[in-house]
């Protein structure tokens, strides 16, 4: 997920600085090729990480989030604009979502998937059935 919105992110960032059309164009063309990306991969790491018990909380609470975070950023984009401080509002939203992708990593870098944990715990138990049984099979030769 990291890998897919960070360079969307980082592109966004960029688009105010370049002098040129051309340059802050290719900026925001590359953006655009790369901002849809991240949604499937997200979906699909979270469904993934999260308890399916709390898939549809976890799910909604994002998508709140998201619509809520969505529906400011036309009003402070517009306050900056007004004040001609417009270019502070595309740095600002790469830079938050740069942090957002960082943190993300940063969270769960280490984190199993919920998979991974049934894995791991089928292979203890049974690790633990052939010990259990390991034992017993030394006591079957003395009779």
């Amino acid at each position: 997920m990291v890998f897919t919105h960070l360079p969307s992110a980082v592109m966004l960032a960029l688009i105010p600085i370049p002098d040129s059309l051309i340059a802050a164009m290719t900026f925001l063309i590359l953006r655009s090729c790369t901002q849809s990306m991240d949604s499937a991969p997200r979906s699909a790491f979270l469904s993934a990480v999260v308890l399916p018990t709390e898939r549809t909380a976890v799910m909604g609470i994002i998508n709140v989030v998201k619509t809520s975070s969505q529906s400011l950023g036309p009003v402070i984009t517009g306050g900056l604009a007004g004040a001609h401080l417009f270019w502070v509002a595309f740095v600002v939203a790469g830079s938050m979502k740069a942090s957002y992708d960082l943190g993300i990593l940063a969270l769960f870098k280490n984190h199993k998937t919920h998979g991974e944990r049934q894995e791991e715990a089928q292979t203890e138990s049974g690790t633990e059935s052939t010990e259990e049984n390991h034992g017993h099979r030394q006591s079957e030769p003395g009779t």
